[in-house]
């Protein structure tokens, strides 16, 4: 009973990975002793393995006999089986072996310093005669891989283009491109205006909780079948020309000052609600989604056990003067000088208020949770925060759906410093 209990656990977990999961989840089922023990003799274990194949995948008609769906059914699995075979060899070497410096910490997963970096970027600076101007790599252990994250900045004609690169340890490869830089506050801090993506973006979408799709400078990405067949290259040719040749800002989703002329004809603000969205707001991200970072030695948002430190968003109610206008404005935004004053929603931590400002609400593709993106500003520290724990952000997401609290508007959206 146990064992099915764990074999459950682990095939739960394993959904968030897609058709990894899907094939983990089938292989524990084949290896639990329940799917046999109703057997009479050992001659019904091939017709007991395609029933629960058939069931599993929803094919019908396998146990008559279809060899070609069977083939090709068997390629997938085989496929995932060497996936995860060298993706735990690689893991186990690195492991071993790995001299990376630990940068930060997000979700239990340490991220180190990736010690390949240095002698990729100067093979690469050789092979393009001195092209590279700056190179950056990470490394990261989950799910029984190692992860490796590199970006790499290049001159071309006359001005520098960023390419990173996602990608998993093992045979084939899952990977996911963007261009521009993944940053460690800490390790590598962005300049002034530089468009850059958080470290911890890119462990949630290695873990499955968001679409890379919704990343700012997403290029595209391989996942292990296409790895596994001649497709990779033909990506990997048209990710390139996409790189070269699309201007990184049409990359940047809605960001910028640009008119949503999509939501003028339905009718509603840009930023806001679309109809019939199920009360998902899609608004555009900040301008730099790398400036801010949970880091190791952040005041933590709660603590377990403590009833006090749950979040709890309170909304304030702004206080009008007799014939004030109550429509928002620039100018008006602009004289309130102190984020309290300026941003009327809250955020509890602990027995303490804090100002808070919510961009957007996102639904995971994979678990369809729906989940906010949002900062609240600490007076000790002097900045801007971002929420980021999972319950926090569930939470913030409710009530923002039950109308206790409001997303901002881009034109307000505070300063990340």
């Amino acid at each position: 009973m146990s064992c099915d209990t764990n074999s459950q656990k682990t095939s739960d977990a394993a959904k968030r990975n897609g058709l990894g999961g899907q094939v983990t989840r089938y292989l524990n089922t084949l290896g639990s002793w329940n799917t046999y023990r109703d057997l009479g003799s050992a001659e019904e274990i091939p017709e007991r393995l395609a029933q629960v194949t058939g069931a599993y995948f929803g094919i019908k008609g396998l146990i008559e006999g279809h060899p070609r769906v069977a083939g090709v059914l068997g390629a997938i699995i085989g496929v995932h089986a060497l996936e995860k075979i060298t993706g735990g060899l690689a893991t186990t070497g690195m492991r071993l072996y790995g001299r990376g410096r630990p940068v930060a910490s997000y979700r239990g997963l340490l991220i180190r310093k990736s010690p390949f970096t240095p002698n990729v970027a100067g093979a690469m600076n050789r092979l393009t005669g001195g092209r590279v101007l700056e190179a950056n790599g990470y490394y990261f252990f989950e799910g029984g891989r190692t992860w490796h994250c590199q970006s790499t900045t290049l001159r071309i004609g006359d001005e520098p283009r960023t390419l990173t690169r996602v990608k998993s340890f093992s045979l084939p490869q899952r990977e996911f491109f963007f261009d521009r830089p993944v940053t460690v506050p800490g390790d590598r801090e962005p300049a002034e205006g530089e468009k850059t993506i958080s470290i911890q973006r890119v462990v949630d979408t290695v873990k499955g909780d968001e679409d890379p799709d919704t990343i700012p400078g997403f290029i595209g990405s391989v996942n292990e079948l296409e790895g596994a067949t001649p497709l990779r290259n033909i990506k990997h040719t048209l990710f390139a020309a996409n790189w070269l040749l699309v201007d990184p800002d049409e990359r940047d989703g809605s960001e910028g000052e640009h008119v949503d002329y999509e939501a003028l004809v339905k009718g509603t603000r840009p930023g806001g609600p679309s109809p019939g969205s199920g009360g998902v707001y899609q608004v555009s991200r900040s301008p730099s989604s790398g400036s801010y970072w949970p880091s190791t030695t952040r005041v933590p948002i709660r603590t377990t056990g403590s009833a006090e430190a749950a979040i709890r968003p309170v909304r304030s109610p702004p206080a009008q003067a007799y014939g004030a206008n109550l429509f928002r404005s620039g100018s008006s935004q602009a004289g309130r000088s102190t984020p309290a004053e300026r941003y009327q929603d809250r955020i509890r931590i602990g027995n303490q208020d804090y100002p808070l400002a919510v961009k957007r609400l996102v639904r995971s593709p994979v678990t369809g949770q729906i989940k906010a993106e949002a900062v609240y500003y600490d007076d000790n520290l002097g900045r801007w925060r971002e929420v980021v724990e999972d319950e926090d952000r569930l939470n913030l997401a409710q009530a923002v759906q039950e109308g206790r609290i409001s997303i901002v508007d881009m034109a307000d959206w505070p300063q990340i410093n």
